[in-house]
């Protein structure tokens, strides 16, 4: 599967451009969008939130990873269950952009690749629950499109994802 590559500084000429809001992280009022399986402990969300299993909460997901991982996590697993199911149930997605990250710990090559490795397995993961290989849109952004600050632990974990979209 050919993977995106965004080296830091290019320009990008794929389909969704590289701000924050187009990798669904920041919802129309500007507030950080934060996925289910991601908890900071200075932040509380209720778990009604985590079962919903509507568009709006599956179409545009997070999964982490953790460092120097591109091993599904049992909490990504559930989250990336509830959205091949639901792509399977609504027959209505023809891509699944996968857009994946790492904190900047390490080289800025080495991040890129390891964001790439998230993406495979990410991929890989979701066609083994029966979402068809032809589907898989990926790109790989390596440490240059952080969602919180790598100045923290907290900030780095939660930098480490892939970003999974359906369209």
């Amino acid at each position: 599967m050919p993977v995106n590559i965004n080296v830091p500084g290019s320009v990008s000429t794929g389909l969704n451009d590289n701000s924050s809001s187009s990798l669904g992280l920041v919802s129309t009022d500007q507030s950080l969008k934060l996925p289910c399986a991601y908890r900071d402990k200075d932040e509380a969300k209720d778990d009604d939130d985590c079962a919903e299993t509507d568009l709006e909460v599956l179409a545009s997901s997070l999964i982490h990873f953790d460092f120097d991982s591109s091993a599904i996590t049992l909490a990504s697993q559930d989250r990336l269950n509830r959205v091949a199911s639901f792509i399977l149930q609504e027959d209505r997605f023809d891509r699944v952009v996968l857009s994946g990250h790492a904190d900047n710990v390490g080289t800025i090559a080495y991040n890129l690749v390891l964001s790439a490795r998230r993406t495979t397995s990410t991929a890989d993961y979701l066609k083994g629950q029966g979402i068809a290989p032809s589907v898989f849109e990926t790109h790989a952004f390596g440490e240059s499109l952080p969602a919180k600050s790598n100045v923290t632990d907290a900030g780095r974990a939660y930098n480490r994802r892939v970003h999974v979209e359906l369209e």
